[in-house]
């Protein structure tokens, strides 16, 4: 299967809830990783494992394109039978260590096999926002599609590490028919507490019966945060009425941690099945190690 488990990111079907994520590969030539995607079969009550995981059809990307290098994250959302996978497309560069942009297959099947449509992304850097794009969740609101994504603040080197770290933040867009997308302009649209040094990964958002939007999210320190245990990444919350403005309150997400999530928590994906919210994440090592489970009633 590989290493990893990482950004777990559920569809609600009739009978069980099936689970994405990304594993990693060694390249061939043994220089990096490459991820690909996998998923899991659960209950619905996500108390029993239904599968094995199972790895995702999804045809390689051709050379030279956005995507060459893998895929992280793999996210998800099921809409008149078809699966939409909003997938983060890697290539190597030798300034920086990536680029990044957002691309999209879609799967007819539940999940087993996708066709990519096309070999770009339907979302990239634009002159407002010029480095990374990517981390993009999508779900319809009504009467048209939301992504929320991350976006580059811009590269700043570590001088202990020798090495450049990227920086982002979350925002928003919208469309009509889920392919076309335009740029969010650069607005961030959830508090950063740690300031313009605080990176900000993989917006996930439900709405709750209320109408009341919950987003999970994770947030980091960008120097550091691959050792030091307080630069790493904890998981973040906002609320919002419209799901426009955003109001974050990290407390709701603060539970006890067990030995695999004592260093890190990472990567999180809230959902909701019946009157049960669910919360995804990766843990120490960012996923080394499998992702966990968190749940309340509302």
């Amino acid at each position: 299967m590989g290493d990893f488990a990482q950004s777990p990111q559920p569809i609600v079907l009739e009978d069980r809830v099936r689970v994405f994520f990304t594993t990693r590969f060694s390249s061939e030539d043994g220089t990096a990783w490459r991820s690909q995607p996998m998923f899991v079969d659960f209950s619905l009550e996500m108390d029993k494992r239904l599968s094995e995981p199972i790895q995702v059809e999804l045809p390689k990307a051709k050379l030279g394109c956005f995507d060459e290098d893998g895929i992280f994250p793999f996210s998800p959302v099921l809409f008149d039978g078809i699966i939409y996978a909003f997938t983060t497309g890697w290539s190597r560069r030798q300034s920086v260590s990536v680029e990044t942009g957002i691309g999209i297959a879609t799967s007819a099947d539940l999940g087993k096999r996708f066709t990519r449509l096309g070999d770009g992304p339907v979302l990239s850097s634009s002159i407002d926002e010029p480095f990374l794009v990517c981390d993009g969740f999508v779900r319809r609101v009504g009467e048209e599609w939301v992504m929320w994504y991350c976006f580059g603040t811009g590269w700043k080197f570590d001088a202990d590490e020798s090495q450049w770290e990227r920086t982002y933040k979350i925002t928003q867009t919208r469309s009509e028919n889920i392919l076309d997308w335009s740029p969010a302009g650069g607005q961030e649209v959830v508090d950063s507490v740690g300031g313009e040094m605080e990176a900000q990964a993989l917006p996930s958002v439900t709405q709750l019966p209320s109408g009341e939007f919950w987003m999970s999210f994770c947030y980091r320190d960008t120097f550091n945060f691959r050792t030091e245990a307080n630069a790493g990444y904890k998981l973040g919350f906002a609320s919002s009425f419209d799901g426009q403005s955003w109001e974050r309150s990290d407390e709701k997400l603060d539970f006890a941690r067990t030995g695999f999530d004592s260093r890190m928590q990472c990567y999180p994906n809230i959902f909701s099945v019946d009157d049960t919210i669910h919360l995804l994440y990766n843990g120490n090592e960012f996923g080394r190690h499998g992702f966990g489970l968190a749940s309340w009633r509302h």
